[in-house]
């Protein structure tokens, strides 16, 4: 408990000095309020609803199939996933997806972790994707672009081996224990069939796809469009800088990945800290609000059909 405590003050505080720090670079005066359209906060909110909505599939495709029954469960999985591993320091919501899962859906806790691990590792291939296509698409020339873009699509395609062959590997590295115990069993997984793979594919597309369109609603709700490449760039330094830092929600360390990415595509860096402490805690009361909003919604469902069972 001593532990978690100091890494949540710890948290706090590099969130706290990060915003402090972005708030002394701004300078707000360059946005016209008046060129705001609110009517796009609906297209935020309806990407975010697309994108965990995806996701929840996408978990329900991992899970083996005598554990895919319903479909609500894993959207309701998703959402509430989505809401913890947003708010909470970076890392700690994935470490709390196999109680989700279990609680949820009934899924074994070994289940979940390559479940989780097959997930992440497909995120990453695709940030990385994501991210070199904006630089290629904003114009900075990278030779090894192309091919590197291109041979992402085999690893995604053969993402669920490779997350396997991980946590083998981290099973070797581990004394024998129950820990090393549950690794070995999480490393297990059904044969991936052709049509399994197809629809794994197309829903990491789909839900990247929405994250994609969310931060483009993002920019035009502040009255700020910007183009594909410029998203693609933004949405990979945000999801960088949240994954290689400690904060509370990813406050401060993400604002500034954001901003890193605005100045790299030629805004002045009073503007770029601006915009960035607009658009990202945008971004993220937008999928917080999403995932709150599916998961009550599939628990009201769930009660009524209940209700509606146990009626005689």
């Amino acid at each position: 408990m001593i532990i978690n405590r100091r890494k949540l003050l710890l948290a706090g505080l590099i969130s706290a000095g990060a915003l402090a720090l972005l708030l002394h670079l701004a300078d707000f005066t360059f946005l016209d309020l008046e060129r705001r359209n609110l009517p796009w906060l609906a297209g935020l909110l309806c990407a975010h609803l697309v994108m965990i909505t995806g996701r929840g599939i996408l978990l329900r495709t991992l899970a083996p199939r005598v554990d895919r029954a319903g479909q609500l469960c894993w959207v309701q999985l998703a959402a509430r996933h989505q809401a913890v591993f947003t708010l909470a320091p970076s890392g700690f919501g994935d470490l709390g997806f196999p109680l989700l899962a279990k609680h949820i859906t009934g899924l074994a806790g070994s289940t979940a972790l390559r479940i989780i691990a097959q997930c992440r590792l497909r995120d990453t291939i695709a940030l990385a994707a994501i991210g070199l296509l904006g630089v290629v698409l904003i114009g900075i020339p990278v030779g090894f672009g192309w091919p590197v873009i291109l041979f992402t699509l085999p690893l995604i395609w053969f993402a669920d081996e490779l997350a396997v062959i991980f946590l083998r590997v981290v099973t070797l590295a581990v004394p024998k224990s129950r820990i090393a115990t549950f690794l070995r069993e999480a490393a297990r997984q059904e044969d991936v069939s052709l049509r399994d793979r197809m629809v794994r594919t197309l829903l990491v597309a789909l839900v990247w796809s929405a994250a994609l369109a969310g931060v483009m609603a993002a920019f035009r709700v502040l009255g700020l469009p910007i183009g594909l490449g410029e998203a693609m760039l933004f949405i990979a330094a945000v999801n960088l800088a949240g994954a290689l830092a400690i904060s509370i929600a990813g406050l401060g360390v993400t604002e500034a990945g954001a901003t890193a990415a605005l100045v790299a595509v030629g805004i002045k860096l009073d503007e770029a800290a601006s915009i960035a402490l607009l658009v990202r805690p945008l971004l993220l009361v937008s999928v917080v609000l999403s995932s709150l909003a599916l998961d009550l919604s599939i628990a009201a469902i769930r009660v009524r059909r209940n209700a509606g069972a146990s009626t005689p």
